[in-house]
C-alpha cells in the first residue's frame, strides 16, 4: 500500500502523515428504538461512557467505541485525516432472545431490507468538527459501510435456504464499497467533533423491530483514514 507524504487539507494547510498509521480506524456506536427518535451523536463518550440510546444506560466497551478519554475531542495526542465514512447497522434484541420478529422473520442481528430501505430513506448522519462546523451531511445511505449480508441476499433460516430471508446491509459486502470523501478532513489533537444521526421528521417511519420489547437498532460509525496515536 502507498503511503502518502504530504496532504494539502481543503483550508490551504499542510500535514506531513509519513509516521502515522492506517491501521485503526476510529469508531463509536449509537442505538436507536421504534417510535419518535431524538438526535444521538456517536464520538461523545470514551470506553466505559454511556452508549447513546442504550438499554439502561449500558456502559461502553471495546466493541463500542475505541475512543479515549472522556469523548467529545480527539485526545491531544492523537490527531485524524479523515479519507472515508462508513456507518454499520445492526439489530439487537433484549438479552436471551434469539430471533426478531420483524418482516421475513430475520435473525439478528442481521437486519431485514424493508427496515434498512426505511432507515436509508428517514434518517441523516451529520459529522461537525470544532463543535460548530458541519462538514458533512447526507442521508445514511451516503456513509456506505463495506460488512454484513449484501442487500437483497436471501439467507437460509432454521437450515432451510427455501425458507430464507431478505437480509441488507448499509451497501455492499465489499470494503471496497465505503464512501470516500471527497477531499480530507482533518482533525488535530484537543479538538472536539462528533457525528449526529437525526430523524428530519422525528422518526423512521415504518420501522419495525419486531414484537420483542427492547429490540434496538445498533448503528456504528467508523471513520477512515491516517490516525497518529502515541506508540507507547
Amino acid at each position: 500500500m502507498s503511503q502518502l507524504l504530504k496532504v494539502r487539507l481543503p483550508d490551504g494547510r499542510t500535514v506531513t502523515p509519513a509516521d502515522w498509521t492506517t491501521a485503526e480506524p476510529l469508531w463509536s456506536t449509537v442505538e436507536l428504538s421504534v417510535g419518535s427518535i431524538v438526535t444521538f451523536e456517536a464520538f461523545t463518550y470514551g470506553i466505559g461512557g454511556v452508549v447513546p440510546g442504550s438499554a439502561n444506560n449500558r456502559q461502553a466497551s471495546l466493541l463500542d467505541t475505541n475512543l479515549q478519554g472522556e469523548g467529545g475531542r480527539l485526545p491531544e495526542n492523537e490527531a485524524m485525516i479523515i479519507q472515508a465514512i462508513a456507518v454499520e447497522m445492526y439489530v439487537v434484541p433484549p438479552p436471551g432472545t434469539v430471533f426478531v420478529t420483524s418482516e421475513g422473520n430475520v435473525a439478528s442481528p442481521d437486519m431485514s431490507l424493508l427496515n434498512m430501505l426505511r432507515v436509508q430513506r428517514d434518517l441523516v448522519g451529520i459529522l461537525s468538527i470544532a463543535s460548530v462546523k458541519e462538514y458533512v451531511k447526507a442521508p445514511v445511505s451516503f456513509y456506505a459501510a463495506g460488512s454484513g449480508a449484501e442487500s437483497g441476499t436471501a439467507t437460509g433460516f432454521g437450515g432451510d435456504a427455501a425458507a430464507g430471508y431478505v437480509a441488507a446491509n448499509n451497501g455492499s459486502t465489499s470494503v471496497k464499497g465505503r464512501r470516500r470523501l471527497a477531499s480530507p478532513l482533518f482533525i488535530q489533537g484537543g479538538e472536539a467533533f462528533r457525528f449526529r444521526f437525526t430523524p428530519p421528521r422525528g422518526t423512521i417511519a415504518g420501522l419495525n423491530l419486531g414484537g420483542d420489547v427492547g429490540s434496538r437498532l445498533r448503528l456504528r460509525t467508523f471513520l477512515h483514514g491516517y490516525h497518529k496515536r502515541p506508540v507507547a
